[in-house]
């Protein structure tokens, strides 16, 4: 019998093994960008506010508010956003991984 030397399954012409390798960096990159934009925001609405609890009490207000308006509020909001996605396309990646392996 011939062996095939293409390397293993195919879904529409990408490898999964490629496709969990790029969902993973993709997911990772997006993960640290949020995260630093999120702390940083962060630290800017605490020090902005008069007391620490009303600081944290306007980051959680700014991160579960809906994605509009401006300023470090919508930036806060953005870094949380795509910090959930981030993990999610990382966490996808892990699995694809994992399964192929």
């Amino acid at each position: 019998m011939a062996r095939r030397t293409g390397g293993g399954r195919r879904l529409s012409g990408v490898r999964p093994e490629r496709f969990g390798t790029l969902a993973v960096q993709v997911g990772y990159a997006t993960v640290m960008a949020a995260l630093l934009l999120a702390v940083v925001t962060f630290g800017v609405l605490v020090a902005r506010a008069p007391s620490f609890a009303a600081g944290v009490d306007a980051a959680v207000a700014a991160g579960t508010g809906p994605l509009s308006g401006s300023g470090v509020a919508w930036l806060f909001r953005a870094g949380v956003l795509g910090l959930l996605i981030g993990s999610w396309v990382l966490g996808l990646g892990l699995i694809v991984d994992g399964l192929l392996d």
